[in-house]
């Protein structure tokens, strides 16, 4: 593996040096010339890995393989197909050992560990035994796959792309194959048959689509002509689902979004959801505008659908007694939980022996999904890898540099991370996503950008130290006169 070749400062040794003169004004910002744009480019077997991660991750987040099975009426393995060659080439390479790196990288896999610990402890053993081995094979390689293989800024602005044009993907599909059989858009197969596990996806994958657009090359680039279009209509399809977490997602995003971002962000992006709103507000279904309405007003004055209306009320209190059972749940079995994917088991038998009838539901909170199955150990490992990652990222500071086209895409591509960890976090806090292949795979990419571009930071203060602030008093000291 190549090791990154420092920067020298290339400078006029001959130019007289003024004492006065902050050091920095000698020192120049390293050119997008000077700048190594594959840090560790590994060996050809790992840049082979790569691109079958790039078909992987967009396979696994564009659903293709699921369209294709819909389709054709028969179980098109195309992840497996992709996957297993993936994950070989990663152990070829070596890549495996840079997954364990930094403290987000052993909070995630002491979050893994903690889940083979507990499973032996399961309600139903055999249960917990298929959740974890599809789990491990198909979500959880997303995390080694992704910090294994991605070598550079380069390749992290690639894997995001695969994630973006998933989304483009997504949205053509739910344009052309979605229903609202419910008065909310759905999708008539697969894992995103309901629409708050659809309103989800498309959230998670809107921050790669913003990311595009910052970092696209060229003023007229394709990805910025679509970006800001498909960021509308992202938004428009995540409203159209009718997810009232989703909504309370969206308005936190908004929040950091204002607190996070630049003036030219904020213009873009506060924009580009006022537009989807005011899109949202002329024509949204009024039985999606009604469950809306359910979040602030208990007895709205029109009610379109009576039945509509119940079962938002209904879905609200049935969420709040999944979430007071799962705590329960916790303090029970407060080392080991109750087993991998066996919640709605356990409720069940809850509710049975209360005299009521359970309802097979999950959680709808990753994290007390979590605790009530793999106990406080595995929910602390799983926020601590979240938090840690959002640490290292707000840790990569480029002020005090001087502007130039590697400076911004480095802040930028920390701001879009950034906005899907925070993404992720919410939406953990209203859909069960303990075995999904979010996390592991936004993690993955926080982390690997995380550890490149301090190095890349590191490697320009070698050669441009950081301005002093406005305060600093640069003026030499002068010896004082007896």
């Amino acid at each position: 593996m190549k090791r990154p070749v420092p920067l020298r400062s290339v400078s006029n040794t001959n130019a007289p040096i003024s004492a006065n003169r902050p050091a920095w004004q000698h020192r120049p910002t390293p050119s997008v010339s000077q700048t190594p744009q594959r840090e560790e480019s590994g060996s050809g077997i790992a840049r082979i890995g790569f691109y079958f991660a790039l078909v992987f991750v967009f396979l696994r987040f564009s659903l293709f393989a699921e369209i294709l099975s819909y389709k054709l009426g028969m179980n098109i393995r195309l992840a497996l197909l992709f996957g297993v060659p993936t994950l070989l080439l990663l152990f070829l390479s070596g890549g495996i050992r840079r997954s364990f790196q930094g403290k987000a990288s052993w909070m995630f896999i002491g979050y893994l560990t903690w889940l083979l610990i507990s499973a032996p402890f399961s309600v139903w053993r055999g249960g917990t035994f298929d959740t974890l081995k599809s789990a491990f094979l198909t979500e959880f390689s997303m995390f080694f796959i992704v910090t294994g293989l991605v070598h550079s800024i380069e390749d992290v602005r690639k894997m995001s792309a695969a994630i973006a044009l998933s989304g483009v993907a997504n949205l053509v599909v739910c344009r052309l194959m979605g229903s609202y059989d419910t008065g909310r858009l759905s999708l008539p197969f697969g894992t995103l048959q309901n629409p708050n596990d659809l309103a989800v996806h498309i959230i998670l994958m809107l921050p790669y689509i913003i990311m595009m657009f910052y970092t696209a090359v060229g003023q007229f680039s394709l990805w910025r002509i679509m970006a800001i279009p498909t960021a509308i209509g992202a938004v428009y399809a995540v409203l159209l689902s009718g997810s009232r977490m989703a909504l309370v997602a969206l308005a936190l995003l908004t929040v950091f979004i204002v607190i996070r971002s630049t003036m030219t962000q904020r213009v873009l992006l506060l924009g580009s959801f006022a537009v989807a709103g005011g899109i949202a507000i002329l024509f949204l279904p009024s039985l999606t505008s009604q469950r809306y309405m359910t979040m602030f007003n208990s007895e709205p004055v029109d009610i379109v659908d009576m039945n509509e209306y119940q079962g938002a009320v209904g879905s609200t209190e049935a969420r709040k007694r999944l979430l007071m059972n799962s705590i329960r749940l916790t303090f029970e079995n407060p080392l080991f939980g109750v087993g991998a994917g066996q919640f709605a088991v356990e409720e069940e038998a809850l509710q049975r022996s209360m005299g009521r009838r359970g309802s097979w539901q999950v959680t709808h909170n990753t994290y007390t999904q979590v605790s009530s199955e793999a106990g406080f150990p595995a929910v602390i490992f799983y926020t601590g890898s979240i938090l840690f990652a959002l640490a290292g990222l707000y840790g990569i500071r480029t002020r005090g540099f001087q502007r130039n086209e590697q400076v911004e895409l480095l802040g930028s591509v920390s701001f879009c991370i950034q906005l899907s960890i925070v993404g992720l976090a919410v939406c953990s806090l209203f859909g069960s996503l303990a075995y999904r292949h979010y996390l592991p795979t936004l993690l993955g990419l926080a982390i690997v950008f995380t550890h490149i571009a301090k190095r890349q930071l590191n490697q320009w203060s070698a050669v441009q130290p950081v301005r002093p602030s406005p305060a600093t008093n640069t003026r030499p000291v002068l010896p004082s006169r007896r």
